[in-house]
């Protein structure tokens, strides 16, 4: 008697073409032996840890013996049962523009990496911002061949929706068929001038700088992060709020650290308060550190002595962005004084408002006559001597 060849036998001999040469373990991993033609059903007794490769459990009904199932919900990789690790939901792939490595570090002078979650298609902004070697490009990170062997591919595209021919390789990577979850880890690759890496956490590239970093310009501040943002650029950035009164364009750096003496803080009932600190120094936390003498058991933590580290500038912008020692921006911590195309990317609305509780009084403009042309392009109508009385005024305060 002849076993006729089931439905599901067709499909995996199917997926075994084009596998030739290819050894009987690797056949094993990737799914593609067989069950003999007419029998039904799988044997899983000896099948790996699924959990540990991110997979479905053995399929008692399925086609091969002692192989896992797709992959997880939440994982990606190749929709077939396999014995070959499935990436996390954290995963990304990044591009190191103009880098001979794949290993970025913090205050290290390298471009910051475009990252590339998976199920997205991210772009630069036409200025070489995100992808300083491909201005106006777009690239994605993608599975390809998922119905086999599920390898995994970085691809540079020519859309704005990364439609599958506008696009083309940048880097490909195998399973490694001994790696689970545990141990999983892939090759930087470099192409043209660029390195390019894969990451099963992305977690391990992102930590080592602030999320508004990653925005590529000190003006503009970071909005959720790589994985929940909704643009086509990496990171949802907005440009930071207007920098209070206190802040003089004639002593940016100055003002940005120390403050002024001719304005002073507002309070909460609208009234002037003291002599307006350095923006730096109003919104950066206060860092406690041990002194050392902790033997009588009370608190012996003192604050860290002030160290302002701002810039003042960055491409058709100027303002104050308060850095960390590593030279990076931090969320809530940058105002701005101008903005303008096309460095940097003015909204509809234009500049956002003074947060209430960066509020301070104005500056007599002809104290600083650079302060005449920067209210709103009015000069003030007051006669000199009115200002010089007010002056006065403020410093008997």
């Amino acid at each position: 008697m002849v076993a006729h060849m089931l439905p599901e036998d067709r499909r995996c001999q199917e997926r075994r073409k084009g596998s030739t040469g290819v050894t009987h373990r690797a056949l094993v991993a990737l799914g593609l032996l067989c069950s003999p033609q007419g029998v039904a059903g799988a044997i899983c007794r000896r099948s790996p840890n699924c959990t540990a490769l991110r997979r479905e459990p053995c399929n008692t009904r399925g086609l091969v013996d002692n192989v896992c199932g797709p992959c997880l919900p939440d994982a990606y990789g190749g929709s077939s049962s396999q014995n070959t690790v499935c990436l996390s939901k954290n995963a990304c792939g990044a591009i190191h523009a103009s880098e001979e490595n794949c290993k970025h570090l913090p205050g290290s002078g390298k471009t910051y990496p475009f990252i590339l979650p998976f199920g997205r298609c991210l772009c630069d902004d036409g200025t070489g911002r995100f992808w300083p070697t491909a201005p106006g490009k777009c690239a994605q990170i993608t599975v390809i061949y998922p119905t086999g062997s599920g390898q995994y591919e970085v691809q540079m595209c020519t859309s704005t929706t990364c439609e599958p021919e506008t696009c083309s390789p940048l880097a490909t990577w195998e399973h490694v068929l001994d790696q689970t979850a545990e141990n999983l880890s892939f090759p930087c690759t470099r192409k043209g001038e660029d390195s390019i890496q894969l990451l099963d956490d992305c977690e391990e590239l992102t930590r080592r700088q602030t999320a508004s970093a990653l925005c590529g310009h000190a003006g503009f501040e970071a909005v959720g992060t790589v994985f929940d943002s909704l643009g086509t650029y990496p990171l949802d950035c907005e440009l930071a709020p207007r920098c209070p009164a206190s802040v003089l364009p004639s002593r940016l750096q100055e003002s940005c650290c120390e403050g002024n003496l001719w304005s002073r803080q507002m309070v909460e009932a609208g009234e002037a308060a003291e002599v307006a600190p350095g923006f730096c120094r109003m919104v950066r936390p206060a860092v406690e550190v041990d002194d050392g003498n902790g033997s009588n058991g009370s608190n012996t933590t003192t604050p860290e002595p002030y160290s302002c580290l701002v810039r003042t500038n960055n491409p058709g912008w100027t303002g104050c962005a308060c850095v960390d020692e590593y030279g990076q921006t931090q969320v809530g911590q940058t105002c701005t004084l101008t903005c303008e195309e096309p460095g940097c990317r003015l909204p509809a609305e234009g500049i956002p408002p003074v947060p209430t509780a960066w509020q301070s009084t104005e500056v007599i403009p002809q104290l600083f006559p650079d302060l005449t042309v920067m209210s709103f392009g009015i000069r003030s109508s007051l006669p000199l001597g009115a200002w010089i009385c007010g002056f006065a005024a403020l410093l008997r305060r």
